[in-house]
């Protein structure tokens, strides 16, 4: 059984290695939704937005603002209880439309959504809100 899981926890380590980085237009055209905005209250809040992807889906980004407010994108984790932390949690992807999964856990506010991802192209097919 040792065996399994250790050859298991390998592949998975290969072929999350192997992946090509995400387009950085997909997490823009993301967090430009009106789902985005609402779920963190993006438009509402004073303060600017910091994206952490600490899993690495997307290079080093350079986002426009949203709402007026300056966008920072990091891969380095911050302290959770800042409110103006947003990570991106988890991706997944089916053909050409991925899920992405947002999390603020100042306030447990978790956001998901689907896009459909074309030549440079996005448009939201469903979404989902909730918390933790």
């Amino acid at each position: 059984m040792k065996i399994f899981i250790t050859i298991f926890i390998t592949l998975l380590m290969v072929s999350a290695k192997g992946q090509k980085s995400l387009d950085c237009l997909l997490l823009q055209a993301a967090i430009e939704t009106e789902q985005f905005t609402s779920t963190f209250y993006a438009c509402k809040d004073s303060l600017e937005i910091h994206i952490v992807d600490t899993v690495k889906y997307f290079e080093n980004c350079i986002l426009k603002d949203v709402c007026g407010k300056r966008v920072v994108f990091t891969h380095e984790p911050m302290d959770v209880n800042t409110k103006r932390m947003i990570e991106v949690y988890r991706i997944s992807k089916r053909g050409n439309v991925f899920s992405l999964y947002f999390h603020r856990p100042f306030t447990g506010a978790v956001l998901i959504l689907k896009l459909k991802y074309k030549n440079g192209k996005t448009k939201l097919i469903a979404f989902e809100t909730g918390a933790f």
